[in-house]
């Protein structure tokens, strides 16, 4: 029996958190009792905390969790991932405040954690399914094989699954890190990123230490490029079809 929890990352985007609660208010939880953290960075304004404030949980405990000071992206993100810990949850699904679960999206990731949490290859669960190479901007389009998922070598920040013995591993790791530099292991595109992103060392972890993420051929999660730290100009472009298919309970 595992204990899951969701944390919703928030900042400043009011539509984007209330879109996101609403969504995971529509999904399927099944008998599970899922914990919810709500966990806001520090700014100028309360709207997004009155927005959690107001908002109903009905699956399970609703915490949330502020900040005196601002903490930035890279430290908030890595901060909920230390949730893991602080909740002894055994597998968290990660949502930024500009992304959107599928209705069965707890479906998934509960049977892939079941399927993989104790599997030392695993770094995550990827609940958003590429179309597009971020690298190069072309068509992505995974081969088939039967299965229900496919593994890559890319850990993902628009909707994810973390258990916690492999968070923590790629804490230790972490600890280590000082700013990515080139690397020919690592693309370009990614080492390019702002120091700002959690993200690409989370990609080159994956990388270097031979791990790698469970990847859905049909996604769970899509991604609206909201305007914020990293999206200075909105765009639909990350956005994919997901899948709401509810299976029926025996």
């Amino acid at each position: 029996m595992y204990r899951y929890g969701i944390v919703v990352i928030g900042y400043k985007n009011e539509e984007g958190i209330k879109r996101l609660l609403n969504a995971l208010r529509k999904a399927d939880y099944g008998d599970e009792n899922v914990k919810l953290i709500i966990s806001i960075d520090k700014s100028e304004s309360d709207k997004v905390l009155r927005a959690a404030r107001e908002y109903q949980w009905d699956f399970g405990e609703k915490d949330i969790v502020t900040f005196e000071k601002r903490l930035g992206l890279r430290k908030h993100v890595l901060h909920c991932g230390d949730y893991l810990n602080f909740y002894d949850l055994d597998a968290l699904a990660v949502f930024e405040d500009d992304t959107m679960p599928s209705q069965n999206f707890f479906q998934f990731m509960k049977a892939s954690t079941e399927k993989y949490i104790k599997n030392e290859h695993i770094a995550g669960i990827s609940l958003y399914a590429h179309c597009m190479n971020f690298n190069t901007k072309e068509r992505f389009i995974p081969m088939t094989n039967g299965a229900d998922n496919y593994f890559m070598q890319c850990a993902q920040s628009w909707g994810q699954v973390w258990f916690k013995k492999q968070w923590n591993e790629f804490r230790t790791w972490y600890k280590g890190q000082e700013n990515l530099e080139s690397n020919y292991l690592i693309p370009q595109h990614v080492t390019g990123w702002p120091e700002t992103s959690w993200l690409k060392y989370h990609i080159k972890y994956c990388i270097v230490e031979d791990k790698y993420f469970v990847y859905p051929y049909i996604s769970y999660s899509t991604f609206f490029a909201d305007p914020g730290e990293h999206v200075k100009v909105q765009t639909d472009e990350f956005q994919v079809p997901i899948s709401n298919i509810r299976v029926p309970s025996e």
